[in-house]
């Protein structure tokens, strides 16, 4: 499925994220509390050939460098936006950071949660070459996490 020229002004998620798998975004814009969400590619139990198709058919129809997704002005609860290529998604460096995959080379993780590993890890396993790390308003632990991330900025590992 692909959003182009969508605006999303609030979006109720309740108890479950808001799953999207498999979706090619180009000028969606979110704004206001928007929930959780969370923007995967396609299942890895598709037969390896269409999953590789997909993921090419992915690469070319970012490979324009449009914007692809505004999340500038929205809060959320949480986010995994790892199937989207980072550089291309406008963001508030307040609290939605950029991680490049090269600056996570030989760089020591291990005084971040398991929490933050695993989220780098994933943004290592991404097609992309970078992804957009979300702190989200909805956590208990929001003060931790934004300092966990600003953390990141101060090791070049992530761009604020």
């Amino acid at each position: 499925m692909r959003f182009e020229g969508v605006v999303v002004d609030g979006c109720v998620t309740g108890n479950e994220a808001l799953t999207l798998r498999g979706c090619l975004f180009r000028r969606v814009l979110l704004r206001g509390e928007v929930g959780d969400w969370i923007v995967n590619d396609m299942r890895r139990e598709l037969p390896d050939v269409e999953y590789q198709a997909f993921l090419d058919a992915a690469k070319k129809f970012y490979a324009s460098g449009e914007w692809v997704l505004d999340i500038s002005e929205a809060e959320f609860g949480s986010a995994a936006l790892f199937s989207l290529p980072g550089d291309l998604v406008r963001r508030n460096p307040e609290t939605q950071f950029l991680v490049r995959k090269e600056c996570l080379v030989d760089v020591d993780l291990s005084s971040f949660s398991r929490v933050m590993r695993l989220r780098l890890k994933r943004v290592g396993r991404s097609i992309f070459d970078s992804a957009v790390l979300v702190v989200g308003h909805g956590s208990d632990r929001f003060n931790e996490d934004l300092a966990e991330h600003r953390k990141l900025v101060d090791l070049g590992v992530a761009e604020a």
